[in-house]
């Protein structure tokens, strides 16, 4: 999505996500198939958090959109969390048509 709002618009479900930004927020526990399939993983949380930054700086947060944005995937088992992961993605990357799969 174009635009300072992050997250899914409205009437999407993770089945039919289309850009990275709609997983903002997502989170599952038990974590699941992008189809919703819960996967046997008790006690497991995978969470998402995705923020506009500073092209220049991608270390630093931006309230609006500047074509560049960091991903955070967090993994927690029971609470406490295991692994954390964070990627950049841009504008153009979105452009040439780079796509989630699972």
């Amino acid at each position: 999505m174009r635009g300072s709002a992050l997250g899914a618009e409205s009437g999407e479900t993770r089945a039919n996500y289309d850009d990275v930004d709609d997983y903002n927020g997502w989170t599952a526990s038990p974590p699941e198939l992008s189809d919703g399939t819960a996967l046997s993983l008790g006690g497991y949380t995978r969470s998402a958090k995705i923020i506009h930054v500073v092209f220049d700086d991608p270390t630093t947060e931006s309230g609006s959109y500047t074509g560049m944005k960091r991903i955070t995937v967090t993994v927690s088992k029971n609470g406490t969390q295991l692994a954390q992961v964070s990627m950049l993605r841009t504008h153009s990357a979105d452009q040439l048509g780079f796509v989630h799969q699972e």
